[in-house]
């Protein structure tokens, strides 16, 4: 069996105003320096306009229930039986808020797992998975999204997303329903801005902790707020500049 995964495709969600195309290019350009194998880039998107060549855009308004605001649920189409046409292949799913500083090749491990989670702490509900950052094989558990779709009233009723907008679902919450085990990635792989890199408080700089290979900016705070200086009560994060970029 193989020990690691040879080739992989990238997914994003990109979808209203808040994160422009440059999100899912620098993306791009991160992951190309820090991870060394063959990588298909994919975008799931309202507006494909500004996104680089490489990737393949997807209009997500396949994935839209007429009539519903699901928030980040729609994300959870990543679980559909044959996503994007690419059945039976692992792809990697990471929201566009995220800066990758050194090597990545962490997340090729265990091939022989269909689902496998940066490990969560601190999150509302303590749900057990950081759903930022998670690889799937297409079609391994389609009942996710079906079981969803199939009543997104009565799924929203009890895993409304604590800080989204009426009809809004927490997809954490919901795979922490559906996996009643779940694989993780290694623990400190991936770090929190707000949490672990010292950050509140103006004045100082934020701090990564050792070892950490990726910060999601999970929340309202975006990398463009702390790059160059202070924002508010965030603290500057000067290595945002270093590694954000294309």
């Amino acid at each position: 069996m193989t020990e690691r995964l040879t080739a992989l495709d990238v997914v994003c969600f990109k979808w209203g105003e808040r994160y422009p195309s440059i999100y899912a290019n620098r993306l791009r350009g991160m992951l190309l320096r820090h991870l060394d194998v063959d990588l298909t880039f994919h975008c799931v998107t309202d507006d494909p306009a500004g996104l680089h060549p490489d990737f393949m855009a997807h209009d997500i308004a396949q994935f839209r229930i007429e009539g519903w605001d699901m928030g980040h649920g729609l994300k959870l189409s990543a679980f559909s039986r044959d996503f994007l046409g690419l059945a039976g292949r692992h792809i990697l799913i990471m929201d566009l808020d995220m800066i990758v500083l050194d090597d990545m090749s962490y997340v090729l491990d265990r091939p022989d797992e269909d689902f496998i989670i940066t490990p969560g702490h601190n999150q509302y509900a303590g749900t057990r998975g950081h759903s930022a950052l998670y690889r799937v094989r297409v079609g391994s558990r389609p009942d996710v999204w079906e079981e969803l779709i199939a009543d997104p009233a009565a799924t929203v009723a009890v895993y409304q997303h604590h800080n989204g907008g009426p009809g809004q679902l927490s997809e954490q919450r919901w795979l922490d329903r559906c996996f009643e085990q779940m694989a993780f990635f290694p623990e400190g792989m991936l770090a929190y801005y707000r949490q672990d890199c010292d950050a509140l408080g103006p004045g100082k700089t934020a701090v990564v902790p050792a070892g950490a290979r990726v910060v999601s900016f999970a929340g309202r705070v975006d990398p463009v707020h702390v790059q160059h200086s202070d924002y508010g009560e965030w603290r500057h994060a000067p290595w945002v500049a270093e590694h954000w970029r294309e």
